[in-house]
């Protein structure tokens, strides 16, 4: 809900009604520029998924609409802020982000507390980043000083990655392409096992990374509890042939599938 202020400027709260209305963010419009009205001063903001298990803000200065200066991330959970301290600087010029930062995962929850430590440069990530998980450090790589592309030694994580599917994928890059032998990796009880992995084609032409001959990934439902990988081929980065649905360490299960071109 919006109050218009004497100095022209019109107010935001932001709640969050969990048990009880709660204020935790908000600013102001600035209703004297041309055109629609922009924010200003002083803002808390809250992530786009917020709820109960990822409750995340944003707080920091806009000039004329734009975000400038420092601005910090803070994940809070049951009420209290956790040790998580994030963010980083904004061009006040351009309001690109510049220097120092550490930003956080889009899939940021209870118990997937990933974040992304590193340096940017008129917007571009450059440099060493790194990947950390509830604080520590399980993985990253380089991204190139001209080009901001990936370049060489990589560890990422899945898409899912969470504290129960905490599984993740290495190998290299080249100009921004997976290339080569690309290993998958499962972190289970603090030891690392190797789930299975394949190949990327070399050919550096074109945009995309293509998979190539035999591969073992994961299911989309991997977790502790459902440890299921799919074996099968690869040809121009689609599918072919008989998949094979595979418990992890090797016991395997009925189950097969046919892909045709």
């Amino acid at each position: 809900m919006g109050k218009k202020q004497v100095n022209g400027r019109f107010g935001l709260d932001i709640m969050f009604k969990s048990w009880k209305n709660n204020l935790i963010g908000g600013g102001s419009y600035d209703d004297n520029v041309e055109g629609d009205s922009v924010k200003t001063g002083q803002w808390i903001e809250i992530s786009e998924g917020f709820r109960r298990i990822s409750q995340t803000k944003y707080s920091g200065d806009y000039k004329n609409g734009r975000k400038v200066g420092k601005w910090n991330i803070d994940f809070i959970t049951k009420d209290i802020y956790s040790n998580f301290n994030g963010g980083g600087f904004y061009d006040k010029e351009d309001s690109f982000k510049t220097g120092k930062w550490v930003e956080l995962s889009d899939r940021f929850y209870n118990y997937s507390q990933v974040t992304y430590d590193g340096e940017y440069k008129n917007c571009k990530k450059i440099g060493r980043w790194i990947i950390k998980f509830e604080d520590e450090e399980i993985g990253g790589g380089y991204y190139d000083n001209q080009d901001s592309f990936k370049t060489g030694e990589w560890i990422e994580l899945s898409d899912r990655f969470d504290f129960y599917s905490q599984v993740t994928y290495k190998g290299k890059y080249h100009k921004g392409k997976k290339i080569g032998k690309w290993d998958i990796l499962w972190n289970f009880k603090g030891v690392n096992y190797e789930l299975g992995g394949g190949q990327y084609d070399h050919q550096t032409d074109g945009l995309s990374s293509i998979k190539i001959g035999f591969w073992i990934e994961q299911s989309d439902q991997f977790d502790k509890w459902q440890s299921i990988l799919n074996e099968g081929h690869y040809e121009n980065g689609k599918k072919i042939g008989r998949w094979v649905e595979v418990k992890f360490q090797k016991i395997k299960k009925e189950v097969e599938f046919d892909y045709v071109n």
